[in-house]
This record gives structure tokens, sequence and C-alpha cells, in this order.
């Protein structure tokens, strides 16, 4: 029986929420940039690849795993599968390790992720150095990262660069708090191109 393309966009949609999940698993948490690494190799290895040739539900612990090494979250394969049900562990070691190599294949070696999360602290840094008015950038962070979270679950890591995605989420959150973001940006570039003018006249 073979499964029409709606039908493989429905499997990796439900084993993508479950590599979110999985990944939340972890104590202390795994830092969201690993998190947008396992994201994108599960993505790029479905966009070459079958769900009828590889089951996501062993794809998704290979990617997950993966993403902790290249963004060297430090943690070894035993460390890693002790978070599933102790039934599964030995079974999942041997699956992760057989499928490492075939994964990274899969991936062209490409291993360097781009995700928005990085861009995201970007901003919000340079929103606390540019922006002295702003009282608090603080207040955008956690409802920007809910929106890259959502963004998960869609298309746009692969359709828009990572900073634009990461723009969007500000933007929403400003949105969400009624805030004006271009009045804050105009403000930002005003005080910017005042500070010579500034200096000079001291």
């Amino acid at each position: 029986l073979l499964l029409t393309w709606e039908e493989e966009g429905l499997l990796c949609a439900h084993y993508l929420r479950k590599l979110l999940e999985f990944c939340n698993l972890f104590q202390p948490a795994i830092p969201r940039a690993a998190l947008g690494t396992a994201v994108a190799y599960f993505k790029r290895f479905y966009l070459y690849t079958s769900v009828m040739e590889y089951h996501p539900k062993e794809i998704f612990l290979c990617c997950a795993y993966l993403a902790l090494k290249v963004e060297e979250y430090n943690l070894n394969v035993d460390q890693f599968v002790h978070v599933l049900m102790t039934e599964l562990r030995a079974s999942a070691t041997e699956m992760i390790l057989s499928y490492e190599l075939m994964l990274m294949q899969r991936l062209k070696f490409h291993l360097t992720i781009h995700s928005p999360f990085r861009p995201l602290e970007g901003f919000i840094i340079d929103m606390k150095t540019r922006c002295p008015h702003l009282a608090n950038p603080e207040v955008f962070r956690q409802k920007a990262d809910d929106f890259l979270i959502r963004s998960c679950y869609s298309d746009a890591s692969l359709l828009f660069p990572p900073s634009q995605v990461a723009l969007a989420a500000i933007r929403h959150a400003a949105n969400q708090l009624k805030l004006n973001l271009m009045n804050i940006c105009l403000s930002c570039w005003i005080l910017i191109r005042l500070q010579p003018m500034m200096s000079c006249l001291h």
C-alpha cells in the first residue's frame, strides 16, 4: 500500500510534533539553536526521502541526536536515550548509531544550520544597546519564541532567510504587546543619526 503525498505530509507533521516534544524532555533544556537544527534536519531529510523508505519515528530521534552533536551540546548516546522508556533504550541506541551516517549522507553533509533562533537573540541584544528608550526589550522574547516554535510546523524555514523569520517573530510579538515596531525602529534610527552631532557639541 502506497501513501499519497498528503498522507506523507500528515505523518511528517505528526512526528515533527513528536520531535519538538522529545527535545523538551531534556533537563537542563537543550539550546534553542539545537532545536532549530533538529527541525531543519528532519525537514530536509524528507525533501529527498519518502516516509515509506525510512519511518519518521526513527528518523526524528536521529535528527535530534545529530543536532545536539553539531551544536556541541555534550551528551553521549546513552544519556540521550535515557529520556526514553527503559524497554526502548537498547533498540533506540542501535538504531541511532546505525542510521547516523545515512542521515548525514542524505543531508549531503551540510550540517551547519542557520536557524531563526540566533537572529532573534541578536535582534533583542540590538534593541537593548540601540534603543535605550525602550524600557524592557525582554518582553519580546517569550511571544517571539512562541512564534518561532509555531513556525517550525510550517515551511517558513525552507522558504525564507532565518533573519526574516526572526524579524517576523519580533513584529508578531510587538503586535501582541500593542507596541508600534515602526515607531521603535524610527526612534532608534534617529538616535543613531543624532549621536555624532551630539558628541560634536560636547
